[in-house]
Parts: C-alpha cells; structure tokens; sequence
C-alpha cells in the first residue's frame, strides 16, 4: 500500500484517490508526514474508540487510517501491486 504498492506512477495520494467506488475508506487515509494529522492520528491512536488503524510507510511518506471495516481490508489486499513491488520482492 505504500507508494510503491501503488503504480509507479501514482503518488500515494491518487492512489488512496483511486478508491472511487469506497469514498469512506478512501477519505479514511492521511498523510501523517503533514503536523496537524500527524498529531491528530496520535491523539486517535490512544482513544478506547479505535479499533484498528493501518500505517503505510515508505522513504518519502507515511500515511494511516484508522477504523477499517473488515471488507475494506479485503479491497485493500486485492488492489494491484506494481512492478516496482514485485521486483523488490523478488530480490534476494
């Protein structure tokens, strides 16, 4: 899911954008590189509410959402890796 999970050429802000048919999980990720959503997540992160949160991090970014439904889990997985992904992980 981080940057390089999404096409080589999309940032990771398309392609959490590219959630079109699930506005509710696309509006979900933030980019926590940014203060005020940073803080904003830490102070979510320690509240009895949350129920999950997932971190997407890479080099350059890092991006978290919080309260996932289990099928936006599944939609999540099935998005396509890109080829940058594969080839790293087909190194030794």
């Amino acid at each position: 899911m981080s940057s390089a999970s999404a096409s080589s050429d999309q940032n990771p802000y398309e392609y959490y954008a590219s959630f079109t048919s699930r506005p509710a999980l696309r509006d979900k990720f933030r980019d926590i590189d940014e203060e005020s959503c940073f803080y904003a997540y830490v102070r979510r992160l320690r509240d009895a509410q949350t129920q999950n949160f997932v971190l997407d991090f890479g080099n350059d970014d890092a991006w978290c959402a919080m309260n996932l439904r289990h099928d936006d889990f599944g939609l999540l997985l099935r998005k396509p890796v890109s080829r940058i992904r594969r080839a790293m992980d087909n190194e030794c």
